[in-house]
């Protein structure tokens, strides 16, 4: 069974990538532990440093249901993307 996210901090879309104009998604791949804890986080696809650099900073907050093999609870990479979007 994946590994569910239970408790999740959205991005805050950065000032600075606002003034500029810049939208975009960032995909990561998120290490949650055996006991749903974020362990590491790594960007797969990269939209703006700006945007990455507030994904990966809110997705370590995040608190997951960990994955179970067999019923037991096991280490997992899982995909995670955020969308920035101009307004």
């Amino acid at each position: 069974m994946p590994a569910k996210a239970i408790k999740k901090t959205y991005a805050r879309y950065p000032q600075a990538a606002r003034e500029k104009k810049i939208g975009g998604t960032v995909s990561l791949n998120v290490l949650v532990s055996e006991t749903g804890n974020v362990l590491d986080v790594k960007i797969t696809k990269a939209a703006h440093p700006l945007l990455d650099e507030a994904a990966m900073r809110a997705v370590k907050d995040w608190v997951f249901e960990p994955a179970t093999k067999n019923g037991v609870p096991v280490k997992i990479w899982t995909p995670v993307t955020m969308t920035f979007q101009m307004r």
